[in-house]
């Protein structure tokens, strides 16, 4: 069995997986983030967390307890901060390391994220 080497989107780490077919996910050894398996690509060097000229991944969210809806940059994940409109602390939405048991795509969402640009 062939096995892909890639980094982690998110932190950088070097990591490598047995390529499977239909494997596209996988959780990064290190960050515990899930991340995607690059299909039929080795790198040798590195990639950044954002690509050059990407300067923020923006996540939005309702605040559970006024509905108001938030924006913040997605690497505040799980962090805690007020609402700025009703003030009461809450916690942004970890949207990235979701256990295993909580990652379920669609076989459309499946394709649609391993897809090439030209078939979006």
């Amino acid at each position: 069995m062939t096995t892909t080497h890639f980094f982690c989107a998110i932190c950088g780490s070097a990591l490598s997986v047995d390529a499977a077919p239909g494997r596209h996910l996988t959780e990064c050894t290190r960050c515990s983030h899930i991340v995607p398996v690059p299909a039929g690509l080795d790198v040798e060097e590195p990639i950044e967390v954002l690509p050059r000229g990407v300067l923020a991944l923006d996540l939005s969210f309702l605040c559970p307890a006024c509905d108001c809806r938030l924006r913040i940059d997605a690497r505040w994940e799980d962090q805690s901060l007020d609402c700025p409109k009703c003030a009461r602390p809450i916690r942004v939405p970890r949207w990235s390391r979701l256990s295993r048991s909580h990652v379920s795509l669609s076989p459309d969402e499946l394709s649609f994220l391993t897809a090439d640009d030209a078939h979006r």
